[in-house]
């Protein structure tokens, strides 16, 4: 409403600006009349007016799961409702220029009912009994009927208000008066209303003046009658305040040429305004749009480029004549259109590649649809419309240049000075951290800020504890699915944590996948009444690099009965901690999703 109201008004002072500084001194009262109406019809219309833009769905960013939320105590405190006093305030001045308008409208009505009435061929005369200055409402000219049986009323006079009725000017005083009630706390429309009564006169004067009366004579006329004729807001009457004025544009003569070049001007500034108020929106492709109606998140595919033309895509082998055939198998579940929005294709991750694989990849995904393609020194996006390298351009970067590596050290100082427990990550650093990360040498990375350490998505909620005993094949099929990608995820986390294994993106859709089969599983079992809800468990394992906190959870998982491996050797949960807190060279896995127990995995690094 706001926005509405600042570009109405907006508007309507740009068109009357223009009445004032190129209009009003001309001759031309019709063409005048109808641009102020205009100005006031189209300033509250133009920011109605919405142009629609066609385009595709925005593309997906990759959301990170490690940007949690910490959930903060939110006082609430009473405070005093000042938009419910605004719009009673609003209320008040509505109901009160309406009662007036209202008000006005019966009193003239009762003059008209009872008061004698002469039928002229253009109007009617309304004889009052009171003394009056003749003046108009509609097509009724009201005037003292003593004065006027004396005949001591001009006929000017008398003509200049047959001209008010005649020309309809009360309707374009009602428009303003209901428009008025609406907008009462709106000093342009007070100052509008002002303007387009006094094109009344000017339009009243020179009808006069061209049935040849005399324009001194009837200038004294006016200042005969202008004195104390204030009769109404809703009708027609000499005004002594604005005689100066109309003496002024009687004198008035505008040629044809002016008349036609600024009439002329107006349809550029209409245009202005239209530009410059209208609402732009832009509308998404229906079947794009529909299809984003669902709330897909990123998706990633990871591609290897092996030797002698063989490749793993997600895992799967393929050589270079069946690489579509075997891509085509994957995400069945999204059409191309959207994995042109949110398909993120890694080829060999931070391992060199040659550009006649990128170019063949690149060429591949055409068909099935891709959002970004991200080998270890360039980026591939689609709505950006880049290629790959030329082939034999020598156009490989060898490495990170200095401006990327600063730009490298800025983001990740920043972030590895934040208290560990404590960091925030914004998605966009990150994404940038990681390409960058993975243009860099051995040697650069060695000199380079430490990769920070990203905490990993938010933990899985527990398991339905259940009977195995008493669950239908249904359930079982649900909760053994259920433990196999938790499992997984799992050890996802720990190989990213431990070594930047992977990205966040493949995190959070893991994350994701597992949590859709958790909440499958979980109310199969709330249907059969198998159990109870546990208290969501403690993150996923850290990296080695922090012991202290490796060490804390894995002592909360011995407490839970965790079985513990020494390089796939079962051993007690002492011994685990006790190598957990006193060796240096080893690799911490956690399982704690097992249909068993909790697992944890030490592994001597190699």
């Amino acid at each position: 409403m706001l926005d509405y109201l600042l570009k109405s008004s907006g508007c309507l002072l740009v068109f009357m600006l223009f009445y004032k500084l190129i209009l009003e001194r001309e001759s031309f009262h019709h063409i005048k009349r109808f641009y102020l109406l205009g100005s006031v019809v189209f300033a509250f219309t133009i920011p109605l007016i919405t142009f629609t833009t066609l385009a595709e769905a925005e593309p997906l960013t990759e959301i990170s799961g490690n940007a949690l939320v910490v959930p903060q105590a939110v006082v609430t405190e009473e405070v005093f409702d000042w938009q419910f006093l605004l719009w009673l305030i609003y209320s008040l001045g509505v109901l009160f220029f309406a009662f007036r308008f209202v008000r006005n409208l019966w009193q003239l009505g009762y003059k008209i009912k009872n008061h004698q009435k002469i039928a002229k061929p253009t109007h009617v005369q309304v004889l009052m009994l009171t003394h009056i200055i003749p003046h108009t409402f509609l097509n009724y000219v009201f005037v003292e009927k003593a004065t006027l049986e004396s005949k001591a009323i001009p006929k000017e006079i008398l003509l200049h208000e047959e001209v008010h009725a005649t020309q309809k000017h009360t309707l374009d005083v009602l428009l303003l008066e209901v428009l008025q009630i609406v907008g009462w706390f709106h000093p342009l429309i007070y100052l509008i209303k002002k303007d387009i009564q006094l094109n009344h006169e000017f339009l009243a004067d020179q009808a006069v003046i061209k049935q040849g009366y005399q324009t001194k004579n009837y200038q004294n006329i006016l200042l005969d009658f202008s004195i104390n004729s204030s009769q109404g807001p809703l009708v027609s009457s000499i005004n002594y305040s604005l005689i100066k004025k109309r003496f002024t544009i009687m004198k008035k003569h505008s040629s044809q040429r002016v008349k036609w070049l600024k009439s002329l001007v107006m349809l550029p500034l209409l245009a202005l305004l239209i530009y410059s108020f209208s609402t732009s929106e832009v509308v998404y492709d229906d079947m794009v749009a529909e299809e984003f109606a669902t709330d897909y998140t990123a998706r990633s595919i990871e591609i290897e480029v092996l030797n002698n033309g063989r490749y793993l895509i997600d895992g799967q082998a393929a050589t270079a004549a069946t690489f579509t055939s075997v891509l085509q198998q994957l995400h069945q579940d999204i059409t191309p259109e959207i994995r042109n929005h949110i398909m993120n294709v890694h080829v060999n991750h931070d391992k060199p590649v040659a550009d006649e694989a990128v170019w063949f990849i690149f060429n591949s995904f055409q068909e099935y649809g891709f959002y970004r393609i991200v080998t270890y020194n360039q980026e591939i996006i689609r709505t950006k419309g880049n290629t790959p390298f030329a082939i034999g351009d020598n156009q490989e970067q060898k490495g990170a240049t200095k401006e990327q590596i600063a730009e490298y050290n800025t983001l990740a100082k920043k972030y590895n000075s934040q208290p560990e427990d404590n960091r925030r990550f914004k998605t966009k650093d990150v994404e940038r951290m990681e390409y960058l990360y993975g243009l860099m040498t051995k040697e650069q990375k060695a000199n380079a800020q430490p990769f920070p350490n990203i905490p990993p998505p938010p933990p899985l909620p527990p398991a339905p504890p259940v009977d195995s005993e008493k669950m239908s094949p249904e359930l079982q099929k649900l909760g053994a699915q259920f433990h196999k990608k938790a499992n997984a995820y799992g050890k996802a986390v720990s190989a990213y944590m431990k070594n930047q294994k992977g990205n966040t993106a493949d995190l959070k859709k893991q994350y994701e996948e597992v949590l859709a089969y958790y909440k499958s599983y979980k109310a199969k079992a709330d249907e059969e009444n198998s159990g109870t809800i546990l208290p969501p468990p403690p993150p996923p394992a850290p990296s080695i690099e922090n012991k202290v906190t490796a060490l804390s959870y894995s002592k909360e998982l011995a407490e839970k009965g965790a079985q513990f491996y020494f390089n796939d050797t079962k051993i007690t949960s002492e011994k685990g901690l006790e190598i957990i807190e006193t060796q240096k060279n080893i690799t911490v896995e956690t399982y704690p999703y097992t249909n068993k127990q909790p697992e944890v995995k030490i592994y001597t690094k190699k």
